[in-house]
């Protein structure tokens, strides 16, 4: 039952009509973020085994229209004897012009490097990355960003001595916080 009621607040909230708010939401400009987060890398490739990340990231873009923001990310992290990074083009839709709830879809090269020091496995590869968040406004220009997002694995582009012949496939998640000014 309570399972229930989560789904239905979170496919509601989203959605719901911002005119109580004080201030609707006005997407104009440019905006910028930086924020934390915490995931998991997965698949084969990275010792076979499931590695916790944490992983900080930088954002910014620009607003195409009220429902459409474009922009460019930067994450670094890592964990477990693993280091991450991260550059993505992304798509910010926003199906309800006043109301904060947006689906995210990008594109991100990565750069992965695992294992010990004399035999590191490293591989860069093109992923797909989809999310959704929610602009929690606490003024005319700042809010706080919680968001949850997933990359998989398109293709692999490099790797090195010690990770040639692997099967690489790997699937990231992150659920974090965005501090955003727009």
């Amino acid at each position: 039952m309570r399972l229930s009621i989560l789904l239905a607040m979170l496919l509601v909230v989203p959605f719901a009509d911002t005119a109580a708010q004080d201030t609707p939401s006005q997407r104009t400009g440019g905006w910028f973020g930086v924020g934390f987060a915490y995931g998991q890398l997965s698949g084969r490739g990275v010792s076979d085994v499931n590695n916790h990340t944490a992983a900080v990231h930088v954002r910014t873009g620009g607003t195409l229209s009220s429902h459409f923001r474009l922009g460019g990310e930067l994450d670094l992290g890592g964990g477990a004897g693993m280091l991450s990074a991260a550059l993505a083009l992304s798509g910010y839709a926003y199906p309800v012009a006043n109301a904060d709830f947006f689906l995210k879809a990008g594109i991100a090269a990565r750069h992965l490097n695992e294992g010990i020091a004399d035999y590191p496995d490293a591989v860069t590869d093109l992923a797909g990355v989809v999310g959704l968040g929610y602009d929690w406004r606490l003024g005319g220009r700042f809010s706080i960003t919680p968001f949850a997002q997933i990359a998989l694995a398109l293709a692999v582009l490099t790797t090195n001595e010690y990770a040639e012949g692997t099967d690489w496939n790997l699937t990231q998640w992150h659920v974090g916080v965005s501090f955003t000014w727009h």
